[in-house]
């Protein structure tokens, strides 16, 4: 395993239990939460630390090279957890970037959170909660549009909840932070059609409360502020 970013806290011992462990954790069903698209996403307990292990899946010869490279994609999902803290974006703390074979993984914090599209499932959940939520997802719209932030796949299955009501962002690999105003724009206009689709499919009252309006057949944000 060759490391290209840590946190201080994970050192040789942990470094050295997730080697050992990764083999089996890549094939054992019951420790995968998602494989798809290239990326298998594990929870994995190294020595006694809840974590989120999430495989870059690379590829051999030919094959390599239609391939979007791995290392870029981890390398940019371990930096951007810092930069949105930075920016008082929630999301779980980046613990580690290191190769595995032709793989490359990054090991993230474990939340005890669930994603906001099942939470708002849940009869009753949100009769509880829908305010505070509301207010949560606006304020990310506001502090994403003042930092020219966009996800790249934000939907409701790309926010977690916690059982304080905080919303945390994951799935970072894909997220840029823009200079160029125009493709911000472009960007961005997608990114709040996505996200209030997702938000009305589950529950059209949230979706309305945090901002998001119809207009000709597309889900625009506007501030509640």
């Amino acid at each position: 395993m060759k490391v290209f970013a840590r946190d201080p806290a994970w050192d040789e011992r942990m470094l050295y239990s997730l080697n050992e462990q990764l083999p089996a954790l890549l094939v054992n069903r019951d420790s995968t939460l998602n494989h798809r698209n290239g990326q298998q996403t594990l929870a994995a307990d190294i020595l006694g630390v809840h974590v989120i292990v999430k495989r870059y899946i690379g590829a051999y010869g030919w094959a390599a090279r239609c391939r979007p490279q791995s290392l870029g994609r981890a390398l940019r999902s371990y930096s951007h957890a810092s930069r949105l803290r930075q920016c008082g974006i929630p999301t779980p703390r980046a613990l580690l970037c290191a190769s595995f074979g032709v793989d490359m993984v990054t090991v993230t914090e474990r939340l005890h959170a669930n994603e906001l599209y099942e939470a708002m499932r849940v009869q009753g959940w949100l009769n509880n909660w829908e305010d505070s939520i509301a207010q949560k997802l606006a304020a990310l719209m506001q502090t994403t549009s003042t930092h020219h932030i966009t996800h790249g796949d934000l939907h409701a299955r790309n926010l977690l909840v916690d059982q304080s009501c905080n919303l945390w962002l994951i799935d970072l690999d894909g997220l840029r932070f823009h200079r160029s105003d125009f493709f911000y724009r472009r960007r961005r206009a997608k990114e709040e059609h996505r996200l209030g689709k997702s938000l009305y499919h589950a529950s059209p009252r949230l979706c309305r409360k945090s901002g998001f309006v119809l207009e000709k057949n597309r889900w625009l944000w506007r501030s509640t502020g």
